[in-house]
């Protein structure tokens, strides 16, 4: 059973209208993997679900909230929420984390506000000297939804064999066809809204992909998908 852990606010960085950076200070250490996400109560709010964005270790865990608008959680953090108020955390959940598996390429793949468990993961790997090729595709609506690039940009002159690819408006896996000729080999983490990975894992797959490579929170569909094209009742966007 996930524990529940007493926290209180220790950084809030409301960067945009409707985005914060959230970092949380608990009593005592999570214990979590990168990739792994949380259930988060402020105040009087219903819980919601946020990846943790960070790595392991200490007492501190950073979370990115969206503010949908809808009064809620996000409404909340954005209007009201304070250095030093108190949170509770439950967790940790999720089974997309990092694990050296020795596959030779690491490919990430993330739509939007996906990008944060894709983000604790790159890091890890990077920390943990990973020594094959690490390759992060973020696809985002427009260009100031890119709000972490100056990170992995940094990460990417950090480590030889990281590598950023940001796309504006255009479907990802179009940049991954583009610069991945054979994904055979690769394993390949996805992370974004439902929709794009009707268009995305049929892709990957008709770039040789082996269908057992794909990790994701939302595995269901990602089998669901993969049971499809294997059928012959779906293919790539195109073909």
């Amino acid at each position: 059973m996930n524990k529940s852990y007493r926290a209180v606010v220790a950084r809030v960085d409301r960067f945009h209208t409707d985005k914060l950076i959230l970092n949380l200070r608990l009593e005592v250490p999570l214990p979590f993997q990168p990739g792994q996400y949380i259930e988060l109560t402020l105040g009087t709010c219903d819980p919601r679900y946020y990846s943790i964005a960070n790595t392991p270790g200490g007492t501190d865990i950073e979370l990115h909230i969206k503010d949908n608008g809808n009064g809620g959680l996000g409404t909340y953090a954005m209007t009201k929420l304070q250095i030093g108020d108190s949170a509770s955390v439950r967790g940790p959940f999720g089974n997309c984390t990092w694990r050296d598996d020795g596959k030779p390429h690491q490919i990430l793949v993330a739509g939007g506000i996906g990008i944060i468990p894709l983000k604790a993961i790159a890091e890890a790997a990077i920390a943990s000297s990973y020594a094959g090729r690490l390759s992060l595709y973020w696809g985002v609506q427009q260009q100031a939804d890119l709000y972490l690039q100056s990170q992995f940009d940094a990460l990417a002159k950090q480590a030889a064999n990281f590598s950023f690819h940001p796309v504006v408006g255009d479907p990802l896996h179009d940049l991954i066809r583009k610069n991945e000729a054979d994904l055979s080999r690769a394993r390949i983490y996805i992370s974004g809204p439902p929709a794009m990975f009707a268009s995305l894992v049929p892709a990957l797959l008709a770039q040789h992909a082996d269908p057992a490579a794909f990790r994701s929170d939302n595995q269901d569909l990602v089998s669901a998908l993969v049971k499809e094209y294997m059928a012959g009742t779906l293919r790539p966007s195109g073909t």
